[in-house]
Formats: C-alpha cells, structure tokens, sequence
C-alpha cells in the first residue's frame, strides 16, 4: 500500500491520534497500521474508538 500512498514503512513508529472513532480518525488510524505503525487511538467515545482499535487488531495491527 506504502507505494500507492506514497508513505513511508512506518515499522517501529508510533502514531497518536486523536478523534479515531470518528469516520477520518478511523480511516487514517487503520492506514497508519497498515503502513506498519503502532497506533495509540483517542476519542471522548468510547465505543467508535474500541471498534476502530479492533478493526486495527483483526488485521494484525498494533491499536490502543
């Protein structure tokens, strides 16, 4: 995917971000973790962000 994105391998890196229940929180977290970073996920919901940090772990991505 990092060729298309044009990212780098984010292996080793780790991302924090913010508003990762909502819908572009979420997709910019799951990018990150599928580029490889661990990515440490906030939001004021509780719910949107357990569904994102396990969307990010069923595809062998590390999210807290």
């Amino acid at each position: 995917m990092g060729a298309q994105t044009g990212m780098k391998n984010l292996a080793n890196r780790t991302a924090i971000i913010t508003g990762a229940g909502g819908s572009i929180g979420g997709a910019i977290s799951k990018l990150l973790a599928e580029e490889g970073a661990r990515v440490a996920c906030a939001d004021v919901d509780a719910t949107t962000v357990e569904a994102t940090v396990k969307a990010i772990t069923e595809v062998g991505g590390e999210g807290i």
